[in-house]
């Protein structure tokens, strides 16, 4: 790849970079819609919040990290990080979805027990 950049490079480097200022600006938009206690909404902005950083990623990879017009075998790692990075999130979520399958073993409530000062005797105020 030439160490110059030509007119046209410059050029498309500037929309990939508006996308993103795009991008964020949507992503900025989205964290402040309120949800309230509906927890479909929630998720469908989680998951839109989620695509949307994956696409930002996709491009910043692409451009900005030059694989788009690299070789085989720059390819190969890239995609390899994603694999990566899937296999990684696919064990985290298994973990987190299996949380509330286990019991726990203290026996615990799941209640904070509550903090009651002693006084100078030693006993208890209610």
């Amino acid at each position: 790849m030439s160490a110059t950049h030509t007119n046209e490079s410059v050029r498309i480097y500037l929309i990939v970079y508006v996308a993103l200022l795009a991008l964020l600006f949507t992503t900025v938009g989205l964290a402040f819609i309120p949800t309230g206690h509906h927890a479909g909404l929630r998720d469908l902005l989680t998951t839109t919040g989620f695509l949307i950083a994956g696409t930002k990623g996709l491009l910043i990879i692409l451009w900005f990290m030059h694989v788009k017009g690299g070789t085989r075998l720059t390819w190969v790692f890239a995609a390899s990080a994603f694999v990566w990075l899937v296999i990684m999130f696919s064990l985290s979520l298994n973990d987190y979805m299996a949380r509330s399958e286990i019991r726990s073993q203290g026996g615990s409530t799941g209640e904070t027990p509550e903090f009651r000062p002693k006084d100078s005797t030693g006993m208890r105020h209610p």
